[in-house]
């Protein structure tokens, strides 16, 4: 099993790295306060700079959004990020990245958040810049 699974990472790492290639930028939606904490650090992370989750698709509302990428809660925020920023960047495990077997690129984990189907991954930034902020995106 362990090598099955090692060889399907390869597979839908090397899908993804084909996908980020072909896109200018991806998405991260946050809670305001996030925000203020990216600013700070200067860069996007999770705790202790962990590799955090982002999203080659963007939500046109917070609500669709939160559906696809299959959120427990309504982001307040929307940034756009372009992928040359990206660093640390592979496919997700499932359980929020902690699962040992498994990989989920296509949310799909939490139906009882949304419809899924978001191309999603871990990965950090080495900046923060407020022009990936999307201006009223809460607005549409």
């Amino acid at each position: 099993m362990a090598r099955i699974d090692e060889l399907a990472g390869a597979n839908y790492n090397r899908i993804f790295g084909e996908d980020l290639g072909a896109t200018d930028h991806v998405y991260r939606a946050v809670p305001e306060r996030m925000v203020d904490i990216y600013r700070a650090q200067g860069s996007i992370s999770g705790r202790g700079g962990a590799p955090t989750y982002f999203s080659i698709e963007g939500g046109v509302t917070p609500q669709l959004h939160a559906s696809g990428a299959q959120m427990s809660t309504t982001p307040q925020v929307l940034l756009r990020i372009p992928s040359s920023e990206i660093s640390s960047a592979t496919v997700a495990r499932p359980n929020w990245g902690t699962a040992t077997r498994g990989w989920e690129y296509h949310t799909n984990s939490y139906p009882q958040w949304g419809t899924g189907g978001y191309r999603q991954f871990m990965g950090t930034t080495e900046n923060f810049s407020d022009d990936w902020i999307v201006r009223n995106w809460s607005r549409k």
